[in-house]
C-alpha cells in the first residue's frame, strides 16, 4: 500500500511539473486575436520568393496620429511590410532586427511596422511597447483590420518585401534572423536598380 502510495505521489507530481512546464513555454496568450496564432520562428519559418510578382494588395493603415496611410503611398522604394502585435513573442523577438534594419536601410528602404488591433490589442498598448523599447521605425495600426482581411493573415509574424512598383516580391511567414532580413531586403534592392 505504502508503494503504491509512494507512486501515485511520483506521478501527480510529475504531472503537476509537467504543467508548469507547459505553461512557461506555451506561446502568450492569444485573447487579442482569436483567429491568429503565431508562427514558428526561423529557422522554420516558410521564406516564399514569388516566382512570378504580382501586385500586392493594397490596404488603408493609420499614423500614429490617426492619419490614414496605404500600401501604394509607399510606391517608389522597395517597402518591408512586418505584420506583428504585442502579444505575440515571436513578433517581440524580431523586433530588434527590424530596428537595426531600419537605422541601417531607413532612406533606402520604407518601412511599415503593422501592429494588427482588435480584442485588447489596442494602438495605446502597442504605443507604450514602442516606447519601452525605444524603437523608432515607423509604425502603422491596422484599425479597420484592412490588412488584415486583405493578406488573410492567420498567422504572424508575416513580413512582406514590395517591388517600387507595387509588386509582392516576396513573402516571409515566421520570425525572422538578422541574416535572413538583411538578405531579403539587399536581394529586393539589387532587383530594384
Amino acid at each position: 500500500m505504502k508503494k503504491i502510495l509512494v507512486i501515485l505521489i511520483a506521478v501527480i507530481a510529475v504531472a503537476a511539473l509537467a504543467v508548469l512546464i507547459v505553461s512557461v513555454l506555451a506561446p502568450l496568450p492569444q485573447e487579442d486575436a482569436p483567429d491568429m496564432k503565431e508562427t514558428t520562428p526561423a529557422p522554420t519559418g516558410v521564406n516564399t520568393e514569388k516566382a512570378e510578382p504580382e501586385q500586392a494588395p493594397d490596404f488603408t493603415v493609420y499614423d500614429d496620429n490617426n492619419a490614414p496611410i496605404s500600401l501604394s503611398m509607399m510606391q517608389g522604394k522597395v517597402t518591408v511590410v512586418n505584420f506583428w502585435a504585442t502579444w505575440c513573442g515571436y513578433c517581440v523577438v524580431e523586433m530588434p532586427e527590424f530596428e537595426q534594419a531600419y537605422k541601417t536601410y531607413g532612406d533606402e528602404v520604407n518601412f511599415m511596422m503593422v501592429d494588427l488591433i482588435s480584442g485588447a490589442e489596442t494602438p495605446e498598448k502597442a504605443k507604450q511597447f514602442i516606447e519601452e523599447n525605444g524603437y523608432t521605425f515607423p509604425v502603422y495600426y491596422d484599425n479597420d483590420q484592412d490588412a488584415y482581411a486583405k493578406y488573410s493573415l492567420t498567422s504572424i509574424p508575416r513580413t512582406l518585401i514590395i517591388a517600387p512598383d507595387g509588386t509582392l516580391l516576396r513573402e516571409y511567414k515566421g520570425a525572422m534572423n538578422k541574416t535572413t532580413l538583411y538578405s531579403i531586403i539587399e536581394a529586393a534592392l539589387s532587383k530594384a536598380d
